[in-house]
């Protein structure tokens, strides 16, 4: 299949502002309709509560003051094996990776998980940065399991309900691309078979979120020569076979 691609070069994003309020983990508070967090578009689907998505590659932006992160999850929904794999830097520093299933990380209450990211020092220079810029993709989900609905007893979807970030610290708008892609595609697009591939025998030498990373599928290649932001809208056998 080939994939197809789309391209909203002038594309915009309207987000609905929202205000930062106390945390149950002591903390500032930040909703997923914050004014500053980027979603990519097509991936998510998004409310004042949370923002849930499938799409393998599906990523967000979000730009913050202070010394820590915590992300606030629903995982009640994920299956009791590891089916969920998201990847995150913060600074563009090393990439680090986190899998996820409905007991992965600690409960902080109505149904809410958190996971603290690690956040690096910022740099002590001249022109020093004052904020942190964190970047956070969808990695790979295991796609024998339900996708589209999410929150039943047996999803592979990740559902973020918020973040903390530290007390009296504040978002600040991330560093975006001029441009906008939306790719269409099946499961090469997706990322499927992009890690420990056997080719000798032909196939993956393991199988479900071992052998898949959509950040390694070529789209993302792609987006970053054209300087765009990526919605990868991809899953398997998704597509027309001639």
């Amino acid at each position: 299949m080939v994939p197809v691609l789309g391209l909203l070069l002038a594309g915009t994003v309207l987000l609905v502002p929202s205000f930062a309020t106390s945390s149950p983990l002591g903390g500032t508070s930040v909703s997923v309709d914050d004014p500053h967090w980027y979603f990519t578009e097509y991936n998510w689907r998004r409310s004042a509560a949370e923002a849930r998505t499938a799409n393998p590659g599906a990523y967000c932006k979000l730009g913050f003051t202070g010394s820590s992160f915590s992300l606030l999850l629903n995982t009640s929904g994920l299956a009791s094996s590891a089916m969920v794999k998201v990847a995150y830097t913060v600074d563009d520093s090393m990439w680090r990776f986190a899998t996820l299933n409905a007991s992965s990380v600690g409960s902080v209450g109505a149904g809410a998980t958190a996971l603290a990211l690690a956040v690096p020092p910022l740099p002590k220079m001249a022109n020093a940065r004052t904020h942190h810029d964190l970047k956070l993709v969808l990695f790979s989900s295991d796609e024998t399991h339900d996708r589209w609905r999410g929150g039943t007893a047996d999803s592979a979807y990740l559902v973020i309900l918020g973040a903390v970030l530290d007390a009296g610290a504040a978002t600040v708008a991330p560093q975006l691309l001029p441009r906008r892609a939306i790719i269409y595609g099946d499961s090469i697009t997706e990322g499927t078979n992009t890690q420990l591939y056997d080719w000798d025998q032909g196939q993956c030498s393991r199988h479900g979120l071992a052998a898949e990373g959509a950040f390694k599928s070529w789209c993302f290649g792609f987006g970053e020569a054209l300087e765009a932001e990526v919605s990868n809208c991809a899953f398997a056998a998704q597509g027309e076979i001639r």
